[in-house]
């Protein structure tokens, strides 16, 4: 019966719950920080992608009952022709 009270004890001892625990943070430091958040600039930032799909045909060597013949396959692919990405300046508004 001894043997089993420590097998729960070490148990207890690794369970996620008292490792949650351990690190509880006190309620005005989260009151602080969320109104730290609402006073905070705000960072508005956007990222814009031009493309196109190119149409390619390639060579490809199939394998069928131990003879190998050659077909051609069709794919397209993706070709990015322009990124951009800029941010908002509070600033100059």
């Amino acid at each position: 019966m001894v043997m089993l009270y420590l097998v729960y004890l070490v148990e207890c001892w690794h369970s996620s719950t008292r490792l949650e625990l351990t690190y509880k943070v006190n309620v005005e430091d989260v009151y602080q920080y969320i109104e730290q958040m609402r006073e905070a600039q705000p960072i508005i930032w956007w990222k814009a992608i031009s493309y196109h799909y190119i149409r390619r045909s390639r060579q490809v060597t199939r394998y069928r009952n131990g003879d190998a013949y050659t077909t051609s396959q069709t794919y397209y692919e993706r070709i990015n022709s322009r990124a951009s990405s800029s941010c908002f300046v509070y600033n100059y508004a």
